[in-house]
């Protein structure tokens, strides 16, 4: 119950900051945005709280509620009577939305069972319920096995859970822990994490305290009607005519992979949320805080899922042309809100989930040049020099202009001696 209304409060605060940002939007629009924000910056929190070993419901989205709460006020003051932040949809806009989502429910509804260890759905919806229940320690632990006494069923007990439970990572290996790990630090000789990143099981065990534990992968649906409805919104910014926009989000929305990841546990179908808002974001960038705030789904994607290094320098790219284009110097300002996403995600995916971190990251060592033990170094530099580069390009911008504008008085300058 707590939970329920923490999340109502933070959503009622989002919906003037959502005007304030984006205008008097629709409705629907603006209530797509919030819960896409919401989910998006719950991502980020409970990253850092999991970091800190600190994480509960109760802390993230007192955290969230305490960090929009000013925004909201300043916002909701600036905007005036409530009538000025929203409008009614139009009736064909209403037909659209509708269609879009009672079709996303009709078809996404139904959801896959619970599944074992030796998938990563299984492995999502066990740390899921773990977190549903209460259990929110980084690291587990298995009291059965403190019953034991015989030496030999203990050691039976720890090669059944290598062999009997893929996907769940012991720190210790008989008695060679895992690092960053030590002897002291463990729990006991089975204490372990499962595989993946715990912040999107936290998702989805937050989709079991708002819905109930057996709708908690409901929140999948969630995030298919925002996917949609974010996409069809870039297509609209895009000028695509409306026909043309809904045929397309159709076909978006039928695509039977985005329908089976919808029905799934698996990170895919929030990662393509993160996606649909990131192209809203990029596509909506009329505003100085509208191009900062297209970095914000990115952030969320280094904190969920570790693909996000492969990506990185795609979406750095694409914010220094559209710099050259416009000149404007949001989008490198946003590269660095990116590269500290890029840092801070990693960092905590290092001490939260180091084994499942390190064993994905191992397909990019190079020799002696490029190990496990300085991955992080050459994550951490590489992003530091997209910052230099970035402050680099904004100054020679500014001195461009500068000379421009030199240029234009020197011109006028004998202009104004012949007119004497």
């Amino acid at each position: 119950m707590t939970e329920r209304l923490l999340v109502l409060i933070i959503l009622l605060e989002l919906i003037p900051l959502i005007a304030f940002c984006f205008g008097k939007v629709d409705i629907v629009k603006n209530l797509t945005l919030s819960v896409s924000v919401f989910v998006t910056v719950f991502a980020v929190i409970s990253g850092l709280f999991f970091m800190a070993d600190q994480f509960s419901f109760v802390h993230v989205l007192g955290a969230m509620l305490l960090l929009f709460a000013p925004f909201s006020v300043y916002c909701a003051v600036r905007m005036g009577r409530i009538s000025c932040w929203m409008t009614p949809c139009s009736y064909s806009r209403t037909l659209i939305f509708s269609a879009l989502i009672l079709i996303s429910v009709c078809l996404s509804g139904s959801k896959f069972e619970l599944y074992d260890t030796g998938q990563d759905q299984g492995l999502y919806q066990a740390e899921a319920i773990e977190l549903y229940m209460g259990n929110y320690e980084v690291e587990h632990d298995f009291e059965e096995y403190q019953i034991l006494e015989e030496k030999k069923d203990k050691k039976t007990y720890l090669n059944m859970l290598g062999k009997g439970m893929p996907g769940y990572y012991p720190l210790a290996n008989g008695s060679k822990c895992v690092e960053p790990y030590n002897e002291e630090e463990r729990k006991s000789d089975v204490s372990g994490m499962y595989h993946g990143v715990q912040t999107f099981p936290a998702l989805l065990a937050l989709g079991g305290r708002l819905f109930g534990l057996e709708n908690m992968v409901q929140i999948q649906t969630v995030f298919l009607i925002c996917s949609v409805l974010l996409f069809y919104f870039a297509l609209c910014n895009l000028q695509v005519p409306m026909g043309a926009s809904l045929l397309t989000a159709m076909i978006f929305l039928l695509s039977p992979l985005v329908l089976w990841v919808s029905k799934s546990s698996l990170t895919e179908m929030f990662l393509t949320l993160l996606m649909s808002e990131y192209l809203f974001l990029l596509t909506e960038s009329d505003s100085g805080i509208k191009r900062l705030l297209s970095s914000l789904p990115l952030v969320s994607f280094a904190f969920v899922h570790v693909s996000f290094l492969l990506l990185y320098p795609v979406f750095i790219v694409i914010n220094i042309l559209l710099y050259i284009k416009r000149c404007c110097r949001e989008y490198l300002s946003a590269n660095v809100i990116i590269s500290a996403g890029l840092c801070s995600g990693y960092l905590m995916m290092s001490q939260i989930a180091p084994m499942y971190f390190f064993d994905n990251c191992a397909r990019l060592y190079i020799g002696n040049l490029i190990t496990a033990d300085n991955f992080l170094i050459w994550v951490f530099a590489g992003s530091f020099f997209v910052c230099v580069v970035s402050g680099a390009l904004i100054s020679i911008k500014k001195t461009e202009l500068i000379e421009q504008k030199i240029s234009a008085a020197g011109s006028l300058f004998p202009a104004a001696v012949v007119g004497l």
